[in-house]
């Protein structure tokens, strides 16, 4: 049995960043900008296996909804 340790260990930490404010439901992208953005944020999130993630959501002001 070893009893090293790593030298350092790596944390990413991240901040997703939603823009709420109304041009989010232009349907320009089907069916509108805001749900592609929940998508993408699905399919993101499973990928960040280590780190925190935080989340920022604004329309005009901005408000950290879950801070690191």
């Amino acid at each position: 049995q070893s009893n090293t340790r790593p030298s350092f260990e790596l944390s990413q930490n991240r901040m997703l960043v939603l823009d709420m404010s109304r041009s989010m439901y232009a349907s320009d992208i089907k069916p509108n900008r805001l749900a592609q953005t929940r998508y993408k944020a699905l399919d993101l999130l499973p990928k960040w296996k280590e780190g925190a993630t935080g989340l920022i959501v604004y329309a005009g002001d901005a408000y950290s909804l879950s801070p690191l």
